[in-house]
């Protein structure tokens, strides 16, 4: 089935296959000197049906921005619980909360920055928002790496500032040294 290159439809002048080579982008309706949008609309050009439900979304861009969030909602709950894990000296947790985190920022270098299922969700919309594939309000999705980062960084340092102070009040209560 094909369809007319409507601004709702453009995809259809999108290159067949979905890789990381931006060759045959120079035709697209999505050509906008963008590395980012290229890589979306390479994979926008292998959306299958879209089996669209009432507001015109599909079931396969909502489960998966249902998925997203809540493996957001989890990474967002790890990096909030780490000053409490360290305040509560519950530094087991803290650490098996900083793997959790560690790890997703691994699945993120290894996708050159990006979320992979924002790679899949951009099969099934054209819409461009930050928030295109996720349940979250366009500005914190358009920051929140920066916002989420910063935040890791600082409650890590907070449990490691809890773990210290009690190493050195174990130390000197055993009159030894760090």
């Amino acid at each position: 089935m094909t369809f007319p290159a409507t601004s709702k439809n453009a995809f259809v002048n999108a290159p067949s296959s979905c890789t990381s080579s931006a060759e045959g982008l120079t035709d697209s309706p999505w050509t906008t000197g963008s590395e980012q949008n290229q890589k979306l609309a390479e994979c926008r050009s292998r959306a299958p049906s879209r089996n669209r439900v009432g507001d015109g979304e599909s079931l396969n861009l909502r489960a998966i921005k249902l998925l997203h969030t809540v493996i957001w909602a989890a990474l967002t709950g790890s990096i909030v619980l780490l000053p409490v894990a360290g305040v509560l000296r519950r530094f087991g947790w803290a650490a098996i909360l900083t793997v959790i985190v560690l790890v997703e920022c691994a699945v993120l270098a290894a996708n050159g920055g990006r979320c992979p299922l924002s790679d899949l969700a951009a099969r099934y919309t054209d819409e461009g928002a930050s928030n295109f594939d996720i349940y979250l309000p366009n500005w914190l999705a358009s920051h929140n790496k920066t916002v989420f980062g910063t935040l890791f960084v600082v409650n890590e340092l907070i449990a490691l500032w809890c773990w210290l102070k009690r190493a050195r009040s174990s130390s000197a209560n055993d009159g030894g040294t760090l």
